[in-house]
């Protein structure tokens, strides 16, 4: 499925709440807040917090979060159970649709709390629903099942036929989600099904976008549209502004797949209109994106265009809808940058990764067709970079998911007890006063059979004590997978920068068609080289992470190595005006080495010496050809390294890492692999500096495989 199904199943599972939340006119909203100091601290303002609250969730949801914390703070003041189950319950929602899923579970676990010890079964099953939706979004199907199957036990006790249809379209969501779209469509039918009995179009209207979207993931685009296009009629029908809005937005995104461009903006365009309206930044920013990618894939697939519009007759500078189509490359380029950055800017105030992550990956593409590779590359980097951030955050939520489920059942677990406990108590006490004297014989079996209940309760408290050591356990283990993860990224961000950077530069000196066909030769080899280097490095560190261990080599020209290295590292010397001169025997010079791990040292010691010298200077790389090895040596004239650093150069948690010359910035993990790479090949890698003057790395390589330095 192409990227932007992404964008299309958010917005489907963004209709389950903000499609059902009602337009309010501003000045009653204003009329509210005026009031509101005014009004003394009980169950009213709560009320009113409540309602201010949930009107400002869609179109304001940090004014939202303000209103909602006021109203939980007073509830609890109140000690209003029931009050504080309703603000938790409503916090928690405005962090779903922040996509903040651990604050999100804390706020529903805390409302779910209370509503277990009241008869309140109704509320406890929309907050189980909700905890399963939580776990659902997180991409956790068995915690979500387990949420949803308790539900469904308690719906089944209240009969609730309304809440059975929605627990059908939960299921139907996990299946969907898993790739059993088979099973999606079985569950999604059956929740259709009770909707249509009871009447609720609204949630019919939901199902259908439902089955519409399993159409779009198994690739049925007419069955799709035919199922969109029924849900946009309902929504029209109810006068559900906001989900029409969502509505149109993803039968753009089906007009995409389809290749059918204009259409695709039109109603892109319809729905952009209606969040402008609503004040909805947050459907706006999606919209702008997905309008840039459209003009983009209209640059990029000149066929598919003019398919497109074949599909549509008349269009040719404009479609029928009225939304004008430039003729020209550069202006759609133009218009494509001018939405994708609108939408990246609203990604940004409203702290949506997945949308500015959306708007980077996307730009790039703009900027590489209209030529301007240094955009290209700028957004690049910032898409790597949130490509990191993301993949750190979402292990830390997850972790801290485990822990607020796990908190919630120990909590759970102990408060049992405490009941129990205390019942058991007052039977003693009230089988004493009542029998004092006539049943002592029913009093001492009774007090035997308490002490049973004692035993019992002794061996599940041990039993939830051993429990809870083991999730602590799993819990250490947890982290630690995390730093290892996050250390194995770290690597290969900065493994991969070099050669991905070489294929990026090599291949645009290729596009520009003015050189020889033995220099495109030449470059497609050295493109070949990197691809084939960056594919083993990826499988290395996935495979065995374990750059110590004694590597395969095979003989190999050292000084073809040396030369290979520097005519791939010359681009980033270019960059500020340097020169890499290798002063290598014009006679082979054959020592066993393995080709990967050996270019990768030799990527490191001259990328950092181009890295802290300045503008303009020489780097040069020599080797010597000695009796038992040979000595490659890499010399710059930079800023050198100082006396209180030296000990630390090679160490890779190091905090004395320094930013280059023009600023670039320091990963601390080059000269820790270099080390091991060198050591495990039998040689030894030192340096010597001159603060201010000169740097010169050394690397000592045996010419027997077999000997150790």
């Amino acid at each position: 499925m192409k990227r932007f199904s992404v964008i299309l199943l958010f917005f489907i599972l963004a209709v389950g709440h903000s499609g059902l939340a009602q337009d309010r006119d501003p000045a009653v909203l204003d009329s509210l807040e005026e009031v509101l100091p005014k009004m003394k601290e009980d169950t009213a303002k709560v009320k009113l917090l409540d309602e201010l609250n949930t009107a400002y969730r869609d179109t304001k949801p940090d004014l939202s979060l303000k209103y909602g914390q006021e109203e939980l703070d007073l509830a609890t003041k109140l000690k209003w159970k029931n009050g504080i189950k309703i603000a938790a319950s409503n916090l928690a929602l405005v962090y779903e649709d922040k996509t903040d899923y651990p604050k999100a579970l804390e706020y529903y676990l805390r409302a779910l709390k209370i509503s277990e010890g009241s008869t309140d079964k109704s509320g406890t099953v929309d907050l189980e629903i909700s905890i399963g939706h939580i776990y659902e979004q997180e991409s956790d199907p068995r915690n979500a099942l387990d949420y949803y199957s308790r539900a469904m036990v308690l719906v089944e006790q209240t009969g609730d036929k309304n809440k059975i249809a929605a627990l059908n379209g939960n299921l139907g969501a996990i299946y969907n989600e898993t790739g059993d779209y088979p099973n999606a469509l079985l569950y999604y039918q059956k929740a259709l099904k009770g909707h249509i009995e009871r009447d609720d179009k609204v949630n019919f209207a939901i199902s259908e976008t439902n089955i519409g979207n399993v159409y779009f993931n198994e690739g049925n685009y007419p069955k799709a549209l035919e199922y969109h296009f029924k849900a946009l009629k309902l929504y029209q029908e109810l006068w559900q502004k906001i989900s029409v809005a969502y509505e149109y937005q993803i039968i753009g995104n089906i007009y995409i797949e389809m290749e059918s461009y204009p259409t695709a903006i039109h109603y892109e365009q319809m729905g952009l209109k209606i969040a402008e309206e609503t004040d909805n930044k947050v459907l706006a920013g999606y919209v702008l994106a997905t309008i840039g990618n459209a003009y983009v894939l209209l640059v990029k697939d000149e066929t598919g265009a003019g398919n497109a519009m074949h599909q549509n007759p008349g269009e040719t500078d404009q479609n029928k809808y009225g939304e004008r189509l430039p003729k020209s490359k550069s202006a759609r380029l133009r218009r494509a940058i001018n939405y994708l950055l609108r939408g990246l800017s609203l990604g940004e105030k409203m702290q949506i990764n997945q949308l500015i992550q959306y708007c980077d990956e996307t730009l790039i593409d703009a900027y590489k067709l209209n030529g301007d590779f240094k955009k290209a590359i700028e957004y690049t980097n910032n898409y790597h970079a949130m490509i990191d951030s993301v993949f750190s955050k979402r292990n830390k939520e997850k972790l801290l998911m485990v822990n607020l489920k796990h908190q919630y059942e120990n909590q759970h677990l102990t408060d049992s007890f405490r009941t129990l406990n205390q019942e058991k108590q007052e039977k003693i006490t009230a089988l004493k006063l009542k029998r004092q004297t006539t049943y002592l014989l029913v009093a001492i079996g009774f007090s035997i059979f308490v002490l049973i209940i004692i035993s019992l309760i002794y061996f599940n408290y041990v039993r939830v004590r051993a429990l809870h050591k083991k999730v602590s356990i799993q819990k250490a283990e947890l982290e630690k997978s995390n730093r290892d993860k996050e250390r194995i990224l770290q690597i290969v961000a900065h493994d991969l920068r070099s050669p991905v950077g070489s294929i990026a530069y090599i291949s645009d000196l290729i596009m520009m068609g003015d050189r020889s066909e033995k220099e495109v030769m030449e470059s497609i080899k050295m493109i070949k080289n990197a691809s084939l280097g960056s594919l083993d490095l990826i499988n290395e560190l996935i495979g065995q992470m374990d750059n110590a261990r004694s590597p395969e080599k095979k003989p190999e020209n050292i000084c073809e190595l040396i030369q290979e290295c520097a005519a791939m590292m010359n681009f980033k010397a270019k960059e500020k005006q340097q020169t890499i001169v290798c002063d290598v025997p014009a006679a082979p010079l054959i020592i066993p080495v393995n080709h990967e791990k050996i270019m990768r040292v030799l990527n490191n010691l001259i990328g950092n010496a181009i890295k802290f010298s300045n503008e303009k200077q020489m780097i040069g790389v020599s080797v010597d050809d000695g009796a038992s090895d040979v000595v490659i040596r890499v010399r710059d004239e930079g800023i050198g390294i100082p006396e209180s650093m030296k000990k630390e150069v090679f160490d890779i948690f190091t905090e004395s890492k320094r930013y280059g010359t023009l600023g670039e910035k320091p990963f601390g993990l080059g000269l820790y692999i270099s080390r091991q790479i060198v050591e495990a090949h039998g040689g030894s890698i030192g340096f010597e500096s001159t603060e201010g003057v000169e740097t010169i790395f050394y690397i000592r390589l045996p010419k027997n495989s077999g000997q150790q330095n």
